[in-house]
């Protein structure tokens, strides 16, 4: 801080066109005094600042910050319009203008509105689908040793896992998210509300890479935590990835009440985009009962494609027409399943592999249910690879069987078996030779 403010009036009072000499006689110093200040070699008293501010012809502010107040005031309004931008889901103006508030930040420097104005255009990034760009820029304010105050540490871990998840990367996903735990248990710092973001996310990436056991460990404990601080924001979130958990442990009765309940609390908090995502979860409770009710999801996915087009991220929207694709197969309309499953995949970025992995077993089930078995058959391969490449287990197992059926139902048994087995060895039941012949020699030896 202090070499930054030395350099500044060292910097300025050229700018001047006063020598050091002038300078100190100016202000009552002696010329080494002056000389040590402007090396950042003694610090300059608040006082002091004020006088050499005064002799130059600036502000302090200036000299200790590195920007006019007037400038900062402008920098200020343009990220506060930038954030509300992004806050009503105009993801390119957001964009345009936190970029240009990074350039003019970058130019002065001043390192805060740097830290602010990355931070926006990462979520604006995000938000257009431009996740791995979005990536680079999480991961440089992670890396820091210090961010403004306006940048909380951990809601850039939250989104640092959250876009490595949606990229397929659930490996560096989780590695991150229990780092981060880990951190903050020993630091014993974070406040309730933040650990609860923390764990609920890494849950999530549990889930989607087939642990439900961890998934459900760590929701329980979110939950847990959530009830000790709180905070309706904390409660909700917790709540919601509690619902998801059950839904994936087929107790639908139990993600029934906790997605009733985080979505009383989102709406109180008037959270319209996580309103949007529960309602979608909502709609899925419906689609994976033992008995199917399609027509009851229908109307919650409108509603949640209405609400998340306005407030939601593009990836919010293609996971609204996943669900859509699939209520309208169940519901026995394949065509239009089809449809909508066909323009999403031309939407999606490449790199979002476990939403692609999703639409495309969702396509490849339209498929078979219009003849096309062959086409399905490609379709489920294109599926369980995306979802292998994003260490997404329990998905990728799911697309190996519904390989294997369709070739059951094509009478192909020899690759039907060796889909099943891929499936098979995703979901954890190894085959062991040894096993086997030890088992076959013991009952010949009786």
């Amino acid at each position: 801080m202090d070499d930054e403010v030395g350099e500044r009036i060292r910097v300025t009072r050229i700018a001047r066109g006063m020598s050091q000499a002038e300078l100190a006689a100016a202000v009552g110093v002696s010329n080494s005094y002056l000389s040590h200040i402007e090396a950042g070699r003694r610090p300059a008293s608040k006082e002091f600042r004020r006088q050499i501010a005064a002799t130059l012809g600036v502000e302090a502010s200036e000299l200790e910050e590195g920007v006019p107040s007037d400038k900062k005031e402008e920098i200020r309004l343009k990220l506060s319009f930038a954030e509300l931008a992004l806050r009503n889901g105009d993801w390119q103006l957001a964009e345009d203008t936190y970029s240009q508030v990074l350039r003019t930040a970058r130019a002065m420097p001043f390192n805060r509105f740097v830290d602010e104005a990355t931070w926006g255009m990462a979520r604006a990034l995000e938000a257009t689908g431009q996740v791995e760009r979005a990536i680079e820029s999480y991961e440089g304010l992670v890396g820091q040793g210090s961010l403004s105050p306006a940048v909380p540490r951990w809601a850039v871990t939250v989104a640092l896992i959250r876009a490595y998840s949606e990229c397929g990367d659930l490996a560096r996903a989780i590695d991150i998210g229990e780092r981060a735990l880990g951190e903050s248990e020993t630091a014993g710092t974070e406040e309730v509300g933040s650990q609860v973001e923390v764990i609920s996310t890494l849950a999530g990436c549990y889930l989607e890479r087939g642990d439900l056991t961890r998934a459900s460990l760590l929701i329980e404990r979110a939950l847990r935590v959530a009830e000790q601080d709180g905070a309706l924001r904390s409660r909700a979130a917790a709540a919601w990835n509690a619902a998801v958990i059950e839904d994936a442990r087929h107790d639908t009765q139990a993600a029934s009440l906790h997605a009733a309940r985080a979505l009383a609390m989102y709406e109180e908090l008037d959270n319209q985009r996580a309103i949007g995502l529960l309602r979608v979860v909502a709609a899925g409770l419906f689609l994976r009962q033992e008995r199917p009710k399609p027509e009851a999801a229908l109307p919650l996915l409108d509603r949640a494609l209405t609400e998340l087009s306005t407030s939601g991220t593009e990836l919010d929207v293609e996971y609204v027409h996943t669900e859509q694709a699939r209520a309208h197969l169940l519901a026995g309309r394949p065509d239009q399943a089809f449809e909508i499953a066909t323009a999403a995949l031309t939407a999606l970025p490449d790199e979002e592999r476990i939403q692609r992995g999703r639409m495309l077993l969702v396509l490849g089930h339209a498929e078979r249910a219009q003849g096309h078995s062959e086409d399905a058959l490609v379709t489920f391969q294109a599926a369980a690879e995306q979802l292998n490449q994003a260490g997404a287990q329990r998905q990728a197992a799911t697309a190996w069987r519904e390989l294997g059926e369709a070739y059951v139902e094509l009478g192909r048994p020899a690759e039907a078996i060796e889909a099943l087995r891929q499936a098979s060895d995703l979901a954890g039941a190894r085959y062991s030779f040894a096993v086997l012949d030890t088992a076959s020699r013991q009952s010949v030896s009786h």
